[in-house]
């Protein structure tokens, strides 16, 4: 379904979706758990997966929603998985690199130099990041504060927050591969 067509799409009934909420809910978390075996996880591809059911209205058939709503969650929980993947892969790439230069760097002035630049690169490409996005890559990584933790102190649901982080990280990556 293209972007337009959802926004176009007739919109879906609070109540309607509130009863298939309380009607599926339960068994797409249970379904997800088995899916991701992870909590976080489970709780962004639920997220994500109400939202796709708001955004495509009364274009579901009310018959066919128990079937279309797993499908969907599947997808979603496939996707994030990828993309977990992917995030660790290029977390393991960078961490190869960085080794590979503090090896290869002998010299201790020139090694603080490099580390003082990065230091500064990354201190500029935080500030290009609207507050919010700001603030969960700070608790997350300079506060060591987990997801969870992080939500329960902004008062924000879970999926936000990994929402929040997931367009920091990629707004960071194109700052960094831009500056290669």
């Amino acid at each position: 379904m293209s972007d337009s067509s959802r926004h176009d799409a007739p919109k879906l009934d609070e109540a309607q979706f509130s009863v298939w909420h309380g009607q599926f809910a339960g068994d797409l978390r249970a379904f997800l758990c088995g899916v991701l075996k992870d909590p976080e996880a489970v709780d962004e591809a639920l997220q994500r997966t109400w939202v796709k059911l708001w955004e495509a209205g009364t274009t579901v058939e009310p018959g066919k929603i128990r079937g279309w709503l797993f499908q969907v969650a599947y997808r979603e929980a496939l996707q994030l998985r990828r993309s977990r993947q992917l995030q660790t892969r290029k977390l393991a790439e960078w961490a190869t690199l960085k080794r590979i230069q503090q090896q290869s760097t002998n010299d201790p002035v020139a090694q603080e130099l490099i580390d003082h630049e990065e230091q500064v690169a990354l201190k500029a490409a935080l500030e290009t990041l609207p507050e919010e996005q700001r603030q969960v890559v700070r608790q997350r990584l300079g506060d060591d504060r987990t997801f969870q933790q992080i939500a329960d102190e902004q008062s924000l649901p879970l999926g936000t927050v990994l929402t929040r982080m997931r367009l920091a990280m990629a707004k960071l990556q194109k700052i960094f591969k831009r500056s290669e």
